[in-house]
């Protein structure tokens, strides 16, 4: 996502469609499992801040995860999962709230922007320490030679 002020136009978000290879997909899956966990964990615990659900879960996250993933991904996990656990609070909905698709939210730590041409980039991603995956996207956007100045956001 581009972030940032460019000729009086705020930029929020660019859509970009894309096909995960099987390594992303698998972390996506991953991710998924990851949130569905710690939202159910924090709306049975009564959680409320991203940080002591991270803290009461780092255990897990070591045990079923360590290795295979950066602890980044438990950060962002838990912030996915304490916005929605807040959001379903609010809104005060009966049914539990549960991620059906595969998603992955990465904070900065996690992704690396590399220029491929001026119509797309390519986003190198961190998996584990020294282990990484590439995504290569194609951006048609009439305003993208303007917005790609802006630095990457969450």
């Amino acid at each position: 996502m581009a972030t940032g002020n460019v000729g009086g136009d705020n930029i929020r978000t660019i859509q970009v469609k894309y096909t995960p290879g099987p390594e992303l997909l698998a972390m996506m899956r991953d991710f998924q499992a990851m949130a569905n966990h710690l939202l159910a964990y924090a709306l049975h615990k009564r959680i409320k801040s991203a940080r002591e659900l991270r803290d009461a879960q780092y255990d897990w996250f070591e045990r079923n995860y360590g290795g295979r993933y950066a602890v980044h991904y438990l950060h962002s996990a838990c912030s996915y999962a304490a916005g929605i656990a807040q959001s379903w609070r609010e809104i005060g909905k009966a049914r539990m709230p549960h991620l059906q698709r595969p998603i992955a939210r990465l904070d900065q730590m996690l992704v690396k922007v590399k220029r491929k041409d001026e119509n797309g980039i390519r986003l190198q991603i961190t998996i584990a320490p020294r282990q990484y995956a590439y995504l290569d996207l194609k951006v048609r956007h009439k305003k993208w030679k303007e917005w790609n100045q802006c630095k990457l956001g969450e």
